[in-house]
């Protein structure tokens, strides 16, 4: 059982699309360590440290997104054997929305972890400060509209790292024609 779905013009060979997001995924986790490494060997507190790490994050998480999912998207479109462009660049886009869907599940999963954890330490610290939260409440001021916006302007930028990844694993299946091929991104050779 080796194709998903089959139509007159296009063939998926799973193990092809599977490759591709264990490739696309390991390369990822190498790249996103790397990047923690030189991160923190950089870090130094300042004022504007925290504005500075979040730029260089989303600038670091695109790069490293971009060059795994080309990567996987090359893995995925060699391992198909396709000779027409068309399918492994199908290969290359479902391999990179696999490995979307893996990261996003995952990462969501984490998230929920750690802020249940946060959400119990803090629940019982909570009831012993309560005293001095109320004396303090006066000076706290939440701004509610910069948050909103800070929120928008990470998700369009999340949203463009995902979108040029998706280009990027695409790009890679596009050139990774079969061994002893020349056809480039022509559809006359028949063959899958």
């Amino acid at each position: 059982m080796n194709l998903i779905s089959h139509n007159h013009n296009y063939k998926i060979i799973t193990w092809a699309v599977l490759g591709g997001t264990v490739v696309a995924l390991s390369a990822e986790i190498v790249l996103n360590f790397l990047g923690i490494g030189m991160g923190l060997s950089s870090f130094r507190v300042k004022p504007d440290t925290l504005t500075k790490i979040s730029t260089c994050s989303i600038i670091w998480l695109t790069i490293s997104g971009c060059t795994s999912m080309l990567l996987g998207g090359w893995v995925a479109g060699k391992i198909s054997c396709c000779f027409q462009y068309k399918n492994r660049i199908m290969h290359g886009l479902l391999a990179w929305g696999l490995a979307t869907l893996i990261t996003v599940f995952v990462t969501a999963t984490a998230a929920g972890t750690i802020v249940g954890g946060f959400t119990n330490v803090v629940s019982g610290s909570v009831n012993n400060i309560t005293l001095s939260a109320d004396n303090a409440t006066g000076n706290v001021e939440i701004n509610s509209n910069q948050d909103a916006e800070d929120f928008s302007e990470l998700s369009m930028a999340m949203s463009i790292a995902f979108l040029l990844s998706a280009i990027a694993s695409m790009g890679g299946a596009a050139f990774a024609r079969p061994e002893g091929t020349t056809e480039g991104f022509s559809d006359e050779n028949p063959h899958l």
